[in-house]
């Protein structure tokens, strides 16, 4: 009887041990899609795509774009999370400038707006990001979901409060709206 006991409790042990180191690897694992993602973004630096034709690329993207969608938004969130963003490292400099350089950088901005559009000469002006003024309404919509879960609110609020110097700025030297559109700008 006792060698029973000693051997059933033996079995459980084990089974319980088994058990726990699953569940631990289930719960530790990395997420397949996170892993899945992960790697095309590394393929995106590769020689490989380096090497592809544009529209192999904008396959390739389009690809990667569907897989992100797939992520929760705190998964998109740590993806991203790492990434420099020189309009962020922009924002941060100058909300900590004096007004003086502030002025300066506001300067620098409409110079480079201003640049850019002398060199659209007379194309048709483009709305967005690639040219998606053809986009359908729910395609926008979410972008613009995809916007706000990548970006803080204290983030938004710097971006408009930038905008809003910008256009400040243009009225100051004479200049029309930005060639950037949105609220008060074209379009």
């Amino acid at each position: 009887m006792f060698e029973n006991k000693s051997r059933t409790t033996l079995i459980v042990a084990v089974l319980v041990s088994v058990l726990g180191t699953l569940g631990a690897y289930w719960y530790f694992r990395p997420d397949p899609q996170m892993a899945k993602v992960e790697e095309m973004r590394e393929q995106m630096r590769s020689e490989e795509m380096r090497n592809m034709t544009r529209e192999q690329r904008r396959e390739f993207f389009g690809q990667f774009r569907k897989e992100v969608e797939k992520l929760s938004i705190e998964q998109r969130r740590q993806l991203f999370a790492n990434r420099r963003n020189p309009f962020r490292e922009r924002l941060e400099k100058f909300f900590q400038a004096s007004r003086k350089e502030q002025v300066a950088m506001l300067d620098q901005t409409i110079r480079r707006e201003e640049q850019f559009r002398a060199n659209q000469g007379n194309a048709a002006p483009q709305r967005g990001f690639g040219n998606q003024s053809n986009s359908t309404p729910e395609d926008r919509e979410k972008r613009r979901q995809q916007w706000l879960c990548m970006t803080t609110p204290s983030e938004r609020a710097q971006m408009a409060e930038f905008r809003q110097q910008v256009q400040q700025r243009r009225q100051q030297l004479g200049l029309g709206s930005s060639p950037w559109g949105g609220r008060g700008g074209r379009g």
